[in-house]
């Protein structure tokens, strides 16, 4: 299996309270300049988190959840933000944030969010059955109180 990682989309962001953190999980911390740099690193490494520094890379907090959707589907996608930004949270939730994150990063926050990133990664999704598992046929029961049936002469 490919290596464990988190990578930060876009470099502006203090990363040296990230390596810190992600190393705390055993994982890697890798840097995408731009959403090519996203590509090559997707092809060979499970991408846990993908923490999205739309500014970093001229995108709208929007465009930049989507492109790296279809580039990283599979990973949790953590928007960084600024308190200066105008997209409420309710509309990051939508346009497919998992979790965001204040910047500059509180390594509490970091911890905490992910934290959750971890614990998703590792809870198997409610109603899906993996295809190693092969249900056990179903027997057919029968009632062992058979009703009575009575009848009545009028």
């Amino acid at each position: 299996m490919p290596n464990i990682t988190v990578v930060l989309l876009g470099s502006p962001v203090n990363h040296g309270v990230l390596d810190v953190v992600v190393k705390e999980f055993g994982w890697f911390l890798e840097i995408a300049q731009s959403l090519d740099d996203l590509r090559v690193l997707s092809t060979d490494r499970h991408i846990v988190a993908l923490l999205i520094d739309p500014a970093a890379i001229q995108l709208s907090p929007s465009e930049a959840l989507e492109s790296a959707m279809e580039i990283a589907p599979r990973a949790r996608r953590v928007l960084c933000y600024r308190f200066s930004d105008t997209m409420s949270l309710a509309e990051m939730a939508d346009a497919g944030a998992f979790q965001t994150l204040a910047t500059p990063l509180n390594p509490t926050e970091v911890r905490q969010c992910l934290g959750f990133v971890w614990a998703a990664d590792r809870r198997k999704p409610a109603n899906v059955v993996s295809l190693d598992e092969h249900p056990a046929p179903r027997r057919k029961v029968t009632p062992s109180i058979t009703p009575k049936v009575s009848s009545t002469v009028a």
